[in-house]
């Protein structure tokens, strides 16, 4: 069982995803054509038909904005303005989101593959449905019934997208996902351009993509009436193509109807006194800081992400140790039924109080919307969450990461609570550039995906790594204080990351069953850190890579190595963020060398719907590989 030695934060697959949680199966897998009947009247599904306009095009956008800012090439200023009902019912409609889930649900906003499609960013071209480095409107007509608007606030869930936005209710900026001010505060909605852009120097400038992120907005009921109402969102694309991903798009007028909606528990417990007095028991010791009567709460088969009672009474001291004072704070919490199982579900905050240089510091140890503690009707104990997937922060034993609290996300195949005897083979699953590994639990649902393929027998059981490893750092080690680009990154991967994961889990810790998969950067990244390495990794997996320098570190390898290990690279055809080329070089070279490899060139662009059907082959050659070397 896993040992930690510093705070955990952890939570299930549910709170993991948040409203994403919906995402994880085609909607009719999750109930959503069924609702209760309790819950069916009181929200408004928004997927569906959405008008749609493209105003705007830049010579290049986001990631440029912090040298020299961003110039734009076309505008249509005419649609620029937040529109009306007699100008959007006469743009073109688009279904939104999509349901193509082979695509991870990406409502890619794309006229089509053309090969011979020659970018400029001085017209809107028939091919530039949704062009990188642009600005569109996705609009929508709803209808509010009477008697909807039960309490003072709505929530809207936008499912993620790619890559920020304001929405406007009935011509009123209410939220935003991406911007600041020039005090680097989250801006209000209410200051972007009438007309869009951005405002580089004032109050409504560019912060970061949020093309990971779900969208859940709260609003004022009161900026809705009965009858006919306006949903616009304006969109800003980065690079490839912008969208939807196929996640809940509703507008939910009650509390009960969200939680329904992101899959969290609804039925409520109705005699929940004893279930009551054991959570404030727990909360008492914490906040008193009694680990004696903190353990009396727990299970003795107690399991939350891979912590068994020991361990998790273990990080509890750890922090009754280091802080001073503890507060624990639930809002909106209330006891429901889960699975026929009782828990108690809310918005969790726990924040410690301990000494700095300047006086008291509170430092928020938990801050959860979505918090879930499972409860056992037998024993009146904390039971914990059992969960195949979570993220864990842990301190780096790096030198150079000076004391670093980093993150990983890690999936648990199916059998891995059930044999508790068995090892399993491992993948390291390397994101790209301004990304992080939970991009995999959100948007690309790997669990679910991981499941299926192995339940179909695709695939053999093997645990999946997901590190967040520096957003632009390359996975190379570079000097300098760690940051998003520079650090000592690629030992990150082969050394810190590694005997974190080898020491807490039962891995087979030899080179034949590890391998590295990575995507865009991290395509780049498994050579980089597989080929200095070869002694680790044995099974090495690119998919739409930035393998431009791949074949010259592949040259350092000899060819008894090369012999050994296994190789599997694709890009899509279209792909206008890394050139295709380099893997079709780099896949030739390794065949030249009479190397274990597979590449493919395939229709596709620079997007997260490309990477599920990359992702399944590569896991399928790793399985092959595991198996070849005596899994």
């Amino acid at each position: 069982m896993k040992k930690l030695m510093f705070i955990i934060v952890g939570v299930c697959l549910l709170l993991l995803a948040g409203v994403t949680a919906l995402a994880a199966a085609p909607q009719a897998e999750i109930g959503w054509e069924n609702p209760p009947k309790s819950i069916s009247e009181q929200y408004l599904d928004l997927s569906g038909e959405w008008h749609f306009k493209v105003y705007r095009k830049y010579n290049k956008m986001y990631q440029y904005f912090y040298y020299g800012g961003v110039d734009v090439t076309w505008e249509n200023l005419d649609d620029a303005a937040v529109p009306n009902a007699e100008k959007f019912n006469t743009w073109e409609t688009l279904e939104g989101p999509s349901k193509d889930y082979s695509t991870s649900g990406l409502l890619q906003l794309g006229r089509g593959m053309n090969p011979d499609f020659k970018d400029d960013r001085t017209v809107l071209l028939d091919d530039d449905l949704f062009p990188k480095w642009s600005e569109a409107w996705f609009v929508k007509e709803i209808t509010i019934p009477s008697g909807f608007l039960e309490e003072e606030t709505v929530t809207l869930l936008l499912s993620t997208i790619d890559d920020v936005d304001v929405v406007y209710i009935n011509g009123t900026p209410v939220a935003a996902s991406g911007f600041i001010t020039v005090d680097k505060v989250k801006a209000d909605p209410t200051s972007v351009p009438a007309t869009g852009g951005f405002i580089d120097d004032g109050a409504f400038k560019f912060e970061t993509s949020y093309w990971e992120v779900p969208r859940e907005y709260v609003v004022d009921a009161s900026l809705l009436h009965e009858g006919t109402n306006e949903i616009a969102v304006r969109l800003y694309n980065n690079n490839s193509m912008g969208g939807f991903y196929q996640q809940t798009m509703a507008l939910s007028a009650t509390k009960v109807a969200t939680r329904w909606l992101k899959g969290l528990p609804t039925d409520v417990l109705e005699d929940s006194a004893a279930y009551a007095a054991l959570v404030n028991q727990q909360t008492a010791a914490i906040m008193n800081k009694d680990i004696v009567a903190y353990a009396a709460t727990l299970a003795e088969d107690y399991n939350e992400n891979e912590l068994d009672k020991a361990e998790q009474i273990s990080v509890m001291e750890s922090f009754f140790q280091t802080y001073k004072s503890i507060e624990v704070i639930d809002k909106d919490a209330g006891f429901y039924i889960k699975d026929g199982e009782p828990c108690y579900s809310g918005h969790r905050m726990m924040v410690g109080t301990m000494d700095g240089e300047e006086g008291e510091v509170q430092v928020t140890l938990i801050d959860d919307e979505k918090y879930i503690k499972y409860l056992s009707s037998e024993t009146m104990k904390e039971v914990g969450n059992w969960s195949s997937i979570y993220t864990v922060t842990y301190t780096s034993k790096l030198e150079q990461m000076n004391g670093r609290n980093l993150d990983y996300s890690i999936y648990l195949p199916p059998s891995y609570y059930e044999d508790s005897n068995k090892n399993y083979p491992i993948v390291y699953l390397l994101h790209g550039m301004n990304s992080t590994g939970r991009s995999f639990v959100d948007v690309n649902k790997i669990d679910v995906l991981m499941d299926d393929w192995i339940s179909s027998e695709q695939i053999e059981e093997m645990i999946v790594v997901m590190p967040n490893s520096g957003k632009t750092a390359g996975y190379r080690d570079s000097e300098g204080e760690p940051n998003d680009s520079q650090g000592p990154w690629g030992s990150h991967i082969s050394i810190d990351i590694r005997n974190e994961i080898e020491a807490n889990y039962r891995t087979i810790n030899d080179s034949k069953f590890r391998a590295l998969t990575g995507i865009s950067m991290g395509g780049g990244g498994v050579f980089s850190v597989g080929m200095a390495n070869t002694d680790l990794y044995s099974s090495i997996s690119s998919i739409m890579g930035a393998v431009g320098g791949a074949v010259e570190k592949i040259e350092a390898v000899s060819d008894e190595v090369l012999a050994g290990m296994t190789f599997y690279l694709d890009c899509g055809i279209q792909d206008r963020m890394v050139n295709p080329q380099s893997t079709q070089d780099t896949g030739e070279y390794l065949e030249s060398r009479n190397a274990n490899v597979e590449w493919e060139l395939r229709d596709g662009g620079h997007n997260s719907g490309f990477i599920s059907d990359g992702l399944v082959n590569a896991m399928r050659i790793h399985s092959k590989h595991f198996v070849k070397n005596g899994l």
